[in-house]
């Protein structure tokens, strides 16, 4: 029991364990009481399955709600397979929307149109524990709230990010500009504002919505100049103004 709880403190620190209202806390007791897997806590797949359990309850108030489809209460959220139920006794690998390589290691988090709500913020640091393996994101049409929190760019391997339909509020963080793989950002309709940050425009972008936002000031010359590989280009619903920068000739 203590070396679980020591692993899920080097995960998402001890204040976070402690507080018995957090979701980190509630995946540590699932973990411990409830989970039939009977991982411990140098296994492998431990730290992933407790980042997992722990972005369920973030997104379902602390178990309280539910997800459309494949949730931990079959008498609320149905799913075609038991095995791909969230916190069911199968493989974190087998739950609904995850994908994992060769290796066993979460490759893809694909939730989309499925009831999550709650922060990013509350779940970040499981996710940023992902980060050697994760490429994919996409919580695309659910009802995800506050800002897009600044640990996001530790994802450093990610190259795809859904975000958009949900109620996001706030600016790009800059931090994106470290995730140097990303080809596809998308944060169309939400509520977001502030400016472009231009480290956002790396060769690799190829997809790009920002439509039906809060956005405003002049679009960056690097949207042209720096993502030349850039094919869709969603900006609609702005507010931005200013000229159509130099390099656009380059499309």
């Amino acid at each position: 029991r203590q070396e679980m709880a020591a692993a899920a403190v080097a995960v998402s620190g001890s204040a976070s364990i402690d507080d018995t209202t957090t979701p980190q806390h509630k995946a540590l007791e699932w973990l411990l009481v409830d989970d039939d897997f009977w991982l411990n806590a140098s296994s492998s797949s431990f730290e992933q399955r407790y980042s997992m359990s722990t972005f369920y309850f973030a997104t379902t108030n602390n178990g309280q709600d539910t997800w459309i489809n494949c949730g931990a209460d079959s008498s609320t959220s149905s799913c075609s397979s038991e095995s791909q139920r969230f916190l069911s006794s199968s493989s974190e690998c087998d739950w609904s929307g995850i994908t994992c390589n060769g290796n066993g290691e979460i490759t893809k988090i694909d939730i989309r149109e499925n009831g999550l709500t709650g922060t990013l913020s509350t779940f970040i640091q499981e996710l940023v524990s992902l980060s050697s393996s994760l490429e994919l994101l996409r919580f695309s049409k659910n009802a995800l709230s506050s800002t897009i929190p600044t640990e996001i760019g530790q994802l450093s391997n990610l190259q795809y990010l859904f975000l958009n339909n949900n109620n996001l509020v706030g600016t790009i963080p800059t931090s994106l500009e470290n995730l140097s793989k990303l080809t596809t950002f998308s944060v169309g309709n939400n509520g977001m504002d502030g400016t472009i940050p231009s480290g956002i425009f790396h060769p690799t972008l190829k997809n790009l919505d920002l439509d039906d936002n809060n956005f405003y000031g002049t679009l960056p010359s690097e949207m042209f100049t720096s993502s030349l590989g850039l094919v869709n280009i969603d900006i609609g619903g702005n507010a931005f103004d200013g000229t159509i920068p130099k390099g656009f000739e380059n499309f």
